[in-house]
Order: C-alpha cells, then sequence, then structure tokens
C-alpha cells in the first residue's frame, strides 16, 4: 500500500473517533458518576461533562466553561478547549479578561493558559501568534501535550523559520537535559512527521520511559509502527497507550488510540468484531 495511502487512512481513522468522541461526551453528561468512568475524579467528570455539551452553541457552552474554570482552574486541557469555544462565540475580549483574572496554581497550568491566548488569536500565524508560540516552546514548564500542538502548527504552517528556530531551541535543550519531555517529544514527533522513523522512535522511546503515562507518546510510536508495517509492535502500543489513557482519564486520546487500534485490526486482519469491540 502506498505510503501516502497510509497515512491518510491512519487520519481517517483519527477522524471517524473525533466524531465517536462527541458521542461518548454526550454519553458522560447522560450517565451518573457510578455509570460512567466510576474512578474519574469528579472535577475530570465535570471537564468531559462540559465538552459533551460544546456542540450545543458556543455562547451557552462559553458561559458555562468559565464558571467550570473558576471552580477549577488547574485543569490544563480546560484552558485549551475554552480558547477554542471563546473564538467560535466571538468574545476574544470577554476571555482574555476571564483567563487573566485566573491564578493557576503552577507553572505548567500557567503555560497551558498562555497557549490558551494563543490559541484564541486563531489559526492565521501572524508575528504575535507566533511570538507567543515562541514563548511557550521556550518555557521549561513545557509539557508534551503543547510541544504536539507547536509541532503540529509547524507543520501546518510548512515549517518555517520560526518553527526552525523552535527546533534548534528544544535540541540544544534536551542534549543538555534529557528529563525536558516536551522538547523531546516535540523533536520526536517532528521527525515522525518526516518520516525519519529510527529517530522518531529513539526519541520518542525516551519520552516513553520516562512518562509511561502519556497516551500522546503511544500514538507516535504507533504511528511509526503502522508505517513501517510492524503490525505486532503497532497493536501492543496502541493496547499500552490505552491502558494509559484509561489511567489518566482522557477520553480524548482513549478515543484516538481505540479508533487507530480498530482500523489497524481491519485494515491487517479484517476482523470487523474485534475492531469493534475495541471502539467500543
Amino acid at each position: 500500500m502506498a505510503n501516502w495511502l497510509r497515512h491518510h487512512i491512519w487520519q481517517l481513522g483519527l477522524g471517524v473517533l473525533v466524531l465517536a468522541g462527541v458521542v461518548v461526551g454526550l454519553l458522560v453528561v447522560r450517565h451518573t458518576p457510578s455509570e460512567a468512568n466510576p474512578g474519574m475524579p469528579e472535577d475530570q467528570r465535570a471537564f468531559w461533562r462540559w465538552v459533551g455539551t460544546i456542540n450545543q452553541g458556543a455562547d451557552a457552552a462559553l458561559e458555562s466553561g468559565l464558571s467550570l474554570l473558576e471552580a477549577h482552574p488547574h485543569l490544563p486541557l480546560l484552558y485549551l478547549r475554552l480558547a477554542d469555544v471563546c473564538r467560535s462565540a466571538d468574545a476574544i475580549d470577554t476571555c482574555r479578561e476571564a483567563l487573566g483574572a485566573i491564578d493557576p496554581p503552577d507553572a505548567q497550568t500557567r503555560l497551558y493558559r498562555e497557549a490558551a491566548l494563543a490559541r484564541m488569536l486563531g489559526p492565521d500565524l501572524n508575528d504575535e501568534v507566533v511570538r507567543r508560540w515562541q514563548q511557550v516552546a521556550q518555557d521549561p514548564a513545557l509539557d508534551i501535550g503543547l510541544a504536539r500542538l507547536i509541532v503540529e502548527l509547524g507543520f501546518q504552517a510548512e515549517q518555517p523559520a520560526w518553527f526552525a528556530e523552535i527546533e534548534q531551541g528544544w535540541q540544544e535543550r534536551f542534549e543538555q537535559d534529557t528529563t525536558a519531555l516536551g522538547a523531546g517529544f516535540g523533536l520526536g514527533y517532528s521527525a515522525v512527521r518526516r518520516n525519519q522513523w529510527s529517530i522518531g522512535e529513539h526519541l520518542l522511546g525516551q519520552v516513553r520511559a520516562q512518562a509511561p503515562d502519556r497516551p500522546e507518546v503511544y500514538r507516535e510510536l504507533g504511528r511509526i509502527y503502522f508505517f513501517t508495517g510492524q503490525t505486532d509492535r503497532l497493536i501492543a502500543v496502541l493496547e499500552d497507550g490505552i491502558d494509559a489513557a484509561v489511567a489518566t482519564h482522557n477520553l480524548e486520546q482513549e478515543l484516538a488510540l481505540r479508533g487507530n487500534l480498530g482500523w489497524t485490526l481491519v485494515l491487517n486482519n479484517g476482523d470487523l468484531n474485534k475492531a469493534e469491540e475495541s471502539i467500543k
């Protein structure tokens, strides 16, 4: 199978599961805590309930999201999702003021707030947006999730000079400190996006060894094994990633990983029953 077609199928699998994410979000809303994800902390449950309401209207989601942020300013993903809602509701000024009034409890959550402020400015990478993302990329609190966003922005913009500068900074930092997992993941994910499989596997393997609870790492290792035809390793790493996502209550990552596993079972074995069970 041509590499470009395999890539398309891999991405399609993720797209299908994004739609499934909406369904799961609605299920979380409709079920009682004892019926859905019984081990999930209440703050996480409240977040995913809110995510399940976003498509029901930006204005209502904005109001409830800002209230949720006041109650739970320690949830990093809430800042990013709220940024998208703010943009959809055309409420940038209101959201800037609201986020500015929040006091995140730690450096990493503060960095997610800064990333949200950059994300609210929209997909157009003007000088201000680029400057904000560069500051996020250089921050010592950079984590795997934010590094992934920055790499995706860089490749959407066809790897411009500002992204090359970010990569150079990550390279220098990771050489000096291999516990800088945001930088290590960013370099590994960039290598994967360039089809540099060996380099990507080496870097992501280093990150995985130190952060076995981050499902994003397993997703990108899975991408490597998908494109290089290592089916057994692909299935194993996706299953490990699903376990990590479940343990950290990350429904979005869990759905993406289950979607990739389902596609793998269908494409390689034609096993629709196992694929269906994985997605269920």
